[in-house]
């Protein structure tokens, strides 16, 4: 699971897909980062309804999982649920800002990188 995630900052998000659900095949009680990971990925390829339906996973729990969340909503157009669950996030996490968060990314492409950015901004995350 953990090259999923490393896949998607490689620019290979449908390869990152491929290994998070094999990985999920190999552990039937997965924790929950690995629907996280399978959400990151899912967004990350552009498969915003897969990553909402995973993101929304009880198991997944985390609060990373709002921001994409959030963005995955957005980028369907589904505003007012994307800003709802931006909310929730900066309500744990005031200071968010989505450029300090890209400055800590390390993504092999900016456009990788941007496509995460943009999300946020849709869904009401502060720049």
């Amino acid at each position: 699971m953990n090259m999923a995630g490393l896949r998607v900052l490689q620019g290979q998000p449908h390869d990152a897909i491929e290994l998070a659900e094999h990985a999920l095949r190999l552990n039937p009680y997965p924790p929950g980062w690995y629907y996280w990971d399978l959400g990151f990925a899912y967004y990350a390829a552009g498969h915003y309804t897969q990553a909402v339906r995973v993101l929304r996973k009880e198991e997944v729990g985390r609060l990373p999982a709002k921001r994409i969340l959030a963005a995955s909503l957005a980028q369907l157009g589904q505003l007012t649920d994307a800003h709802e669950e931006a909310c929730r996030f900066l309500e744990i996490n005031p200071g968010f800002l989505a450029s300090r968060w890209a400055a800590t990314q390390p993504f092999r492409r900016e456009k990788d990188r941007q496509h995460f950015v943009d999300g946020y901004i849709k869904a009401g995350l502060p720049l």
